[in-house]
């Protein structure tokens, strides 16, 4: 008998942290993916769904990349995103702790396009400052999400549909910020440290008695 055990991080909306600067974005809503660049992360599908937006609609937006570049063609995919989007389009090797609290305290969205990837913590992360999330079907959080609730998922790795998602979420920025009690309502559910002791200890009470 196999059940997931969620891990709980702590609340970092409850702590004291430096502003990261985010004046790039041109006060436009903020997509943010955060992870190694390997296959499984799936960053080349969120540089095609980008690249399937309508310009107009593209430069209404801002998405930053965030990670180390394991794998060197889905760097250079990003790279090329950059150089045809400079003003749209960013990336960083590597951010502080205490920057990726305050980067997903300010965007808007996360976007997690892996292929395989039991349980994104970057997700959760955003979940801590009430942020949606677009999601593979591919994704542990997948799993728990409330489609339009709490967060939103595509399905098939389909650049196509993500893109469909990134357009409605980039003209309704009002909408994702109202979802902000309902994501933060999921990390407490699932993710916060009071809900991860509750479930390990049903567990451990359940294998013993």
């Amino acid at each position: 008998s196999i059940e997931q055990l969620i891990y709980g991080l702590p609340d970092y909306a409850q702590e004291s942290f430096p502003p990261y600067d985010i004046s790039y974005a041109g006060g436009r809503p903020l997509f943010v993916t955060v992870g190694s660049f390997e296959p499984r992360k799936g960053q080349d599908i969120f540089c095609n769904a980008i690249r399937l937006l309508k310009p107009e609609v593209r430069q209404k937006a801002a998405f930053l990349f965030v990670g180390k570049a394991a794998d060197k063609s889905l760097k250079n995919a990003v790279d090329a995103l950059v150089e045809d989007y400079p003003d749209t389009v960013f990336y960083r090797k590597r951010l502080e702790r205490p920057e990726i609290k305050s980067l997903m305290d300010q965007c808007a969205c996360v976007v997690c396009a892996s292929r395989d990837d039991p349980m994104p913590t970057f997700v959760t992360e955003g979940l801590i400052f009430g942020k949606p999330s677009i999601v593979s079907e591919h994704t542990g959080t997948a799993g728990v999400i409330t489609e339009g609730v709490d967060g939103f998922t595509y399905p098939n790795d389909d650049p196509q549909k993500l893109a469909a998602l990134l357009e409605w979420a980039i003209f309704h920025p009002e909408k994702l910020a109202s979802m902000k009690a309902a994501c933060r309502k999921l990390y407490e559910t699932h993710y916060s440290k009071q809900s991860f002791e509750q479930t390990l200890t049903a567990a451990v009470k359940d294998l013993t008695e």
